[in-house]
């Protein structure tokens, strides 16, 4: 089903970071070159973008067939600092002190720091605090070692933190298109707030009129998509393996009011049963997986499935969805590319594509 592909390494399209020659804007972070989470901050964000672009294009272009496919300029998120919900520290002593920090680009060597600039004010805001939180509460046997904290905050300023004092203590909150989303703090949920809108509406836009069809939302989590799309759709089902996050997608249907809205906990590839009950005479569907992209059998699901009018692949990881894609080429063809740049300063960005049937 795969073609031969070589991934491109979007390193390869910008200038070295280490060699100061090639700065051609400040880094706003002290740490820069020493932590591996920000790649560009020596680069103005409009060249940022621009290289996110070519390194989209190229990659798209290593495939003979989609020489001539529409790729869209990339969206701009509108913070490109301070824009990130959820940071991941580690804890370590030195001199007897304990330190929140980050893991040198060789793997090894932690480094302490009082914050983060490309995370939310707010949660820098509330580092010491956490820090705190987590002398009182670890283990001895565990105390300032490889200790790590995942460190989030909701929309209306909730904090989540993996150093747990109450089980129920653990929901955020976020808004998205006028509609509320409720999900647990260590579930997977988009880390940029300031630009969520305009991703759900990118997906939208793709999607185009409805047309009468019913909506898919395989991978949904906690309903991003199914709950925020709602609107434009006679019914709409979600499919989601993690039992928690649909019991906080069917609160969320339910929270705004969509009676037309259900939701299954069923990995992708075995909800065939489900899916042939949903399936109308005219579908859309979305699929957001995680990084390592598709099931084979779930791709083999879709490429049986009846109805399917217009298929959304939401991808954080180029080589999967290229690969992804080329096995989806037995029925579909990609159309429209949408790359979105969720993760300003890094290598990262979310791309969405557009299929159609070749029928």
């Amino acid at each position: 089903m795969l073609q031969n592909f070589s991934p491109i390494q979007i390193e390869s399209f910008a200038p070295a970071a280490h060699d100061l020659s090639n700065r051609s804007a400040e880094p706003l972070c002290p740490y820069f070159g020493r932590c591996g989470g920000c790649s560009f901050q020596h680069l103005p964000y409009e060249q940022q973008l621009t290289l996110k672009q070519t390194y989209l294009e190229a990659m798209f272009r290593e495939v003979p067939e989609w020489a001539d496919l529409e790729i869209k300029p990339i969206l701009p998120s509108p913070k490109i600092y301070g824009y990130r919900n959820v940071i991941t520290l580690n804890v370590r002593q030195q001199s007897g002190i304990p330190y929140l920090g980050f893991i040198e680009k060789d793997g090894r060597t932690f480094f302490p720091i009082d914050h983060c600039p490309i995370a939310n004010e707010t949660l820098n805001a509330k580092l010491p605090s956490v820090l705190e939180k987590f002398i009182t509460k670890v283990t001895e046997k565990k105390r300032y070692r490889t200790s790590q904290i995942g460190v989030r905050i909701g929309r209306q300023g909730e904090l989540y933190t993996t150093i747990r004092d109450r089980p129920l203590d653990q929901t955020l909150s976020a808004s998205v298109l006028g509609k509320t989303l409720k999900y647990p703090g260590h579930s997977f949920f988009q880390v940029n707030d300031s630009i969520l809108d305009d991703f759900v509406t990118c997906a939208a836009n793709l999607l185009g009129d409805p047309r009468e069809c019913d909506l898919v939302d395989l991978y949904c989590g906690v309903g991003l998509f199914a709950v925020t799309l709602a609107d434009r759709y006679k019914r709409v089902l979600g499919i989601e393996e993690s039992e928690e996050s649909i019991k906080f997608a069917s609160e969320n249907a339910r929270l705004n009011q969509l009676t037309h809205v259900s939701f299954v906990a069923s990995r992708t590839e075995k909800a065939t049963d489900d899916l042939r009950r949903a399936a109308g005479e005219k579908l859309h569907v979305i699929v957001d997986p995680p990084r390592r992209g598709m099931h084979r059998e779930a791709i083999g699901l879709l490429l049986q499935m009846p109805g399917i009018q217009k298929l959304v692949y939401v991808s954080c990881y180029p080589e999967s969805l290229i690969r992804d894609l080329q096995a989806l080429s037995l029925r579909f063809r990609p159309v429209s590319v949408q790359p979105c740049d969720m993760f300003p300063q890094t290598k990262h960005m979310e791309t969405i594509v557009l299929l159609i049937p070749k029928d």
